[in-house]
């Protein structure tokens, strides 16, 4: 999967990204969407360990990535958006 970052910068000279502007609590967990390159800009989760720390899906295989936003919790449920993202 690749290591992630803390910078907003997903073309950071080392591999992955977190975006700070994407972060939601659910279920006890942080979901939020980081860059890797392998998988792009893709959801990911948090249960405040490394080893907790995965990726959730690959909505989009492979380096392009699905781009979620807009995370938000309605309802017990967690909803986001995403699309192919462009290179």
């Amino acid at each position: 999967m690749g290591d992630l970052n803390t910078s907003t910068a997903p073309q950071a000279s080392w591999p992955g990204g977190v975006e700070g502007d994407s972060f939601v609590e659910f279920g006890g967990r942080l979901y939020f969407r980081a860059w890797t390159e392998a998988a792009g800009m893709e959801l990911w989760s948090c249960d405040g360990t490394s080893a907790g720390t995965v990726q959730v899906s690959d909505l989009v295989p492979g380096p392009v990535g699905s781009d979620p936003r807009d995370l938000f919790v309605h309802g017990g449920l967690l909803y986001f958006t995403a699309h192919e993202a462009s290179t």
